[in-house]
């Protein structure tokens, strides 16, 4: 039984004292049990009574109803707290349980996360590390509670950047280039070029516009040198993405998408005068957005009167990124049918999604919107089923990195030189290595380290990047939970040579869990709570702090027990065999390979 089946067993329990909702904790220490709950303090003083004698009488009471429901766990006072005390029969169930199966609550609704979000003409740089690592990480643990769930790409390929762009191309001195010179390479080289030229060029920013004006009617060339640029991004980027572990993703609409959802939404805001003209601008007052917003309470109303103002279409005619991003909602909920929606990029971008969010629910919740869209699509566009995840920012200890670009990093040279470094250590440790396996090791080693590194703080706080220490075997290191895999593997196979003396049902039928045990099974079956709380919240550091939790209490266990010498051979082997399977079953999860030897 997972915690969260637990939880919601005792929720049922109706005792005769209170009226109030037990609320069951996980208690610090292993010998108070697996649930604690401090009911007796919070009733104690309504009933004028001794707490001790409420949790004594409400654990009896806690007792007869579980002796119907489960004999596996018993409830024992200890002081004022009731504490629920598993049996030797409760760890075994653990241990033969199928940890991977219902470790969350399977939702129907249909939801889309949205990450990555790559430019045209520009290479994966470390500024993108973040979203890969994040967004994958939250991909793969949605995809335990929602099997409807999307993925998206959503392409910067529109707007005045690719008027640069075709400008830059058409203008800049391409023999310059090398023979063998790589497209992407070539674009990226322009881009640079092009911008610059805003402060030589007279008239830059007119001809740039009228470059992109011709992308937009469709003109050959340009819209031919569009494509290539689009095609040869993309295939540049599927490199990164498959050093990054990161799947194709299941749809990539880019912002040139939603350009007949503009006109769309255009014609529908002219019509009802839903914004404020001023000459070709068109823009969103929030405080008066929020006058008119029916059905939303004060607090709300206030936060969003402070918005600001937010132009959908600038003074020169163009569309901006915040309505391509309140067209993408209506899409997303028009012809996706999406009920949920995650959008991931950096922490600087939060206030455009609070915008976009805004002008989306405001115009679903009108009665011209339903008119026009439907009720059903209005009741899938809501406040609170919109959130944007901004992450904060990535920085490098001072001359660790060298590869440099410019003034950009690419991702793939960092992967690149923690992959050296990698390297380095396992020759250094292992000096007689195979290497023609080493290879494949220090990338998988360079990986864990990269991303456990990003991972293990909550996403909004901007972390520093030291590859020495990320490349550490002890600590809240990747390195440290592929250096605890590949221990446990290790004395497996001496196990397995062991010549076993007594069946497998004398040995798992009562293995006699020491405490060390205990607390790692205890660790295994909080698992479902933890993924759950990620799927609520997105924090995926609560996954790293319980691998690492558990990884501590293995390291131990292996310190302090002759586990070659037990005489509990084959437990041992179902054991080791179970912790290995769960730290690579997580592990995975966080876009982490195993390995078998370091």
């Amino acid at each position: 039984m997972a915690i969260t089946q637990l939880k919601e067993l005792l929720a049922s329990f109706k005792p005769k004292l209170t009226d109030k909702q037990i609320v069951w904790m996980l208690p610090t220490d292993l010998e108070h049990g697996i649930l604690t709950t401090n009911i007796a303090f919070v009733i104690a003083k309504e009933l004028r009574q001794n707490p001790n004698q409420i949790s004594e009488s409400l654990s009896n009471e806690i007792n007869i109803w579980l002796s119907t429901y489960n004999k596996a766990v018993i409830s024992k006072p200890i002081g004022a707290y009731i504490n629920i005390i598993p049996s030797e029969s409760f760890y075994a169930e653990i241990l033969q349980s199928n940890s991977t199966k219902n470790l969350v609550k399977t939702s129907n609704q249909k939801f889309i996360l949205d990450y990555i979000a790559a430019n045209v003409a520009k290479k994966l740089s470390i500024g993108n590390m973040r979203n890969c690592n994040i967004g994958d990480s939250i991909r793969r643990i949605l995809r335990l509670k929602y099997p409807n769930l999307i993925t998206d790409n959503h392409w910067g390929d529109w707007g005045v950047n690719m008027g640069i762009l075709i400008w830059g191309w058409k203008f800049f001195d391409h023999s310059i280039f090398a023979t063998d010179e790589l497209m992407i390479d070539k674009l990226t080289k322009i881009y640079v070029w092009a911008n610059a030229q805003k402060e030589i060029v007279e008239g830059w920013e007119n001809l740039v516009r009228q470059e992109f004006l011709k992308l937009e009617q469709k003109d050959e060339t340009n819209y031919s040198l569009w494509q290539e640029f689009i095609t040869t991004t993309k295939q540049d980027l599927r490199l990164d993405l498959d050093l990054m572990r990161v799947p194709k993703h299941d749809i990539e609409q880019g912002e040139s998408f939603y350009e007949a959802d503009m006109n769309l939404l255009t014609d529908f805001l002219e019509k009802n005068k839903f914004w404020t003209a001023e000459d070709k601008a068109r823009y969103f007052d929030f405080e008066t957005l929020a006058q008119n917003w029916q059905g939303i309470d004060d607090e709300f109303r206030k936060k969003v009167s402070n918005f600001g103002r937010c132009y959908l279409i600038s003074s020169t005619g163009y569309t901006s990124y915040c309505y391509r991003d309140v067209a993408t909602k209506l899409q997303y909920a028009r012809d996706l049918k999406v009920d949920l929606a995650l959008v991931v990029t950096d922490k600087t971008q939060k206030h455009n999604f609070d915008q976009a969010f805004s002008i989306i629910c405001y115009l679903a919740s009108t009665p011209e919107f339903i008119s026009e869209f439907g009720k059903q699509v209005a009741d899938r566009i809501v406040w609170q089923n919109m959130k944007h995840l901004g992450y904060g920012f990535l920085k490098l200890e001072s001359g660790k990195m060298s590869a440099r670009k410019g003034n950009v990093i690419l991702l793939r040279d960092l992967v690149k030189d923690v992959e050296l470094e990698a390297k380095r250590i396992i020759l250094e440790k292992t000096p007689y290595s195979d290497l023609d396996s080493i290879d494949t090791k220090a990338r998988k080693i360079a990986l864990a380290a990269i991303k456990w590194n990003d991972l293990k703080q909550s996403y909004e706080q901007d972390i520093t990047f030291d590859i020495h220490q990320v490349l550490n075997f002890v600590g809240n290191t990747g390195v440290y939970q592929l250096y605890t895999y590949a221990r446990l593997n290790s004395v497996l196979r001496k196990l397995q040579l062991i010549t076993v003396s007594r069946s497998f049902s004398e040995q798992t039928s009562n293995p006699n869990f020491n405490l060390l045990e205990q607390a790692i099974l205890k660790q295994i079956w909080t698992q479902s709570e933890v993924l759950e709380s990620i799927c609520n919240n997105y924090q995926i550091h609560l996954l790293t702090n319980h691998l690492y939790e558990l990884s501590n209490l293995v390291n131990k266990w292996y310190n302090d027990v002759p586990i070659l010498k037990d005489p509990r051979s084959e437990f041992m082997q179902i054991f080791i065999t179970k912790v290995m399977k769960y730290l690579k079953f997580n592990l995975e999860l966080l876009g982490i390979e195993v390995v078998d030897q370091i």
